[in-house]
């Protein structure tokens, strides 16, 4: 498995350079070793959904294709599963969720897989400029200078996906060790150090930037805050030196997190992978292991085959988020997989009587069903953004009120269908404008509560006012009554000029 192994011994450390740098007790870790696909894997399990005394798994994990390295491809499909719960600023695009796989970005000059909130690329998803392949990757396992470096050009900022944050593959995230040895990821490695081997929890370094500060600073830089981030060595690892630990994550605690729907990063000695469930029984977990889209298994504790080498578990990385979830994003024409289709804006009218204009529409027949509606109203003069959103509803219609009469002014109008996936498309839209009235007609109708009408000319026919209701018709040119008005015992009827 390890093609070249570097070890220096002194009295405080042991340098060993292993894939994905998982370090514990004082040991080093840096394997060069390939961390990609192979012909061969561990073999495809189905996964059973039902929850059961001796089994569990977590629902809606996505499974990612390796991404110029398997910590952030990992760490990119833990942030997924967070953002697709409603933490919307967890993806590259607030307005979208991350999929449930990464094949729609097709697969990498090295047959490998793409993603922008694992590593953004330039003409990838459309970015006109140079991102994190472009200033930091030449190819796997290279160990040059990075490109940003030796063609003199200015490296992107800020950070803006895992691996910038991570520090996977960049030659200037590195450190000196005391034993005059440096350490520094290679092309699709991340450095991860652990020198606790009494199985403490251990929360990642600055210099140099190890795999947990970069997940914790990565979250918070979208604007939430992280309870738990740590490495841990499980119990009953043992290291190269013959230590074992002894209070380290047990599977208890990984069923614990689990149980409480919280993915767990999967340190191997070469390898990181996400864990979404177990069998209490048998003492397997389940795994995403980057390779591939499918589901595997691996024993608590034991090794998982890469197609290459059977490599041992070394710990885990546990992640919390303790903000809660904002949950569906409303914006204009987002359109969230698994949103409701547009509906259909039917009327949009002023109603100079009470100074308010009232919506009606319908929703779409095909798709999923809406849960409720968002309400947007922008001046016609201006385009209409997420700020304009003024209202939500779970009926099909809606009054706007408190508008004076003006026949200047004029006001457009749109509504979007939600669900628990987010919010669809918007309507087509209506422009109403709020030109005083001129004629109305008020006729067969039963008035039972007080109304007020203000028109310039107001026609009443075939009306009653009763039910101790008061009704009010002001006018500023005429009031004609043709027949059939009634206003019965108890009720009131005002009629005065403006």
């Amino acid at each position: 498995m390890i093609n070249k192994i570097i070890t220096k011994r002194n009295t405080l450390s042991l340098l060993i350079i292993m894939l994905c740098n998982i370090c514990f007790s004082q040991i080093y870790f840096k394997v060069i070793n390939e961390g990609r696909p192979a012909t061969y894997r561990a073999p495809i399990v189905t996964v059973s959904t039902l929850k059961s005394t001796e089994s569990n798994s977590i629902s809606g994990v996505p499974a990612y294709i390796w991404s110029y390295g398997c910590t952030p491809t990992a760490v990119g499909m833990l942030i997924a599963y967070y953002n697709r719960l409603g933490y919307c600023n967890l993806n590259y695009d607030p307005y979208t969720y991350a999929p449930m796989n990464n094949s729609e970005w097709g697969i990498s000059s090295e047959n490998q897989g793409e993603d922008p909130l694992i590593a953004t690329r330039k003409g990838l998803n459309g970015k006109t400029t140079r991102g994190h392949v472009n200033d930091y990757y030449i190819a796997f396992n290279s160990s040059q200078r990075d490109p940003f470096l030796t063609n003199g050009w200015s490296e992107h900022t800020p950070k803006e996906c895992i691996a910038d944050y991570l520090g996977t593959s960049q030659y200037n995230n590195s450190a000196l060790q005391s034993d005059g040895t440096v350490i520094r990821p290679n092309d699709g490695f991340t450095i991860t150090i652990n020198p606790q081997m009494d199985g403490s929890k251990f929360s990642g370094l600055d210099n140099p930037v190890t795999c947990e500060i970069g997940i914790k600073k990565y979250i918070e830089s979208k604007g939430y805050v992280v309870s738990d981030c740590y490495t841990q060595v499980f119990n009953g690892y043992l290291d190269a030196s013959g230590t074992i630990a002894s209070n380290g994550f047990t599977f208890q605690d990984f069923k614990n997190e689990i149980d409480n729907n919280y993915p767990v990063l999967i340190q191997l000695e070469g390898h990181t992978m996400l864990g979404y469930g177990y069998n209490s029984r048998t003492t397997r977990i389940n795994v995403h292991d980057t390779f591939d889209y499918s589901d595997h298994e691996m024993d608590w504790g034991g090794t998982y085959f890469d197609g290459t080498d059977y490599l041992p578990m070394t710990g885990v990385t546990i992640v919390h988020i303790s903000s809660p979830p904002q949950g569906p994003p409303v914006c204009i024409n987002c359109n969230y997989p698994g949103a409701p289709n547009a509906p259909t804006l039917n009327n949009a009218a002023f109603n100079c009587n009470n100074n308010s204009i009232t919506l009606s529409w319908t929703p779409s027949s095909t798709g999923s069903t809406p849960d409720y509606y968002a309400i947007y109203r922008c001046p016609s003069t201006e385009t209409m953004t997420d700020n304009d959103k003024i209202a939500n509803t779970a009926q099909l219609s809606y009054s706007d009120f408190n508008f004076t009469a003006n026949a200047n002014i004029s006001y457009t109008y749109a509504v979007a269908a939600i669900n628990n996936t987010g919010e669809g498309l918007n309507s087509n839209q209506k422009t109403v404008s709020l030109a005083p009235c001129t004629n109305t007609n008020i006729f067969n109708t039963n008035i039972t509560t007080s109304a007020t009408y203000k028109c310039s000319n107001i026609h009443i026919n075939n009306t009653s006012v009763n039910n101790n209701s008061t009704a009010t018709f002001n006018y500023s040119n005429s009031v004609t009554i043709y027949s059939d008005f009634n206003v019965d015992l108890g009720s009131t009827l005002i009629i005065q000029k403006q």
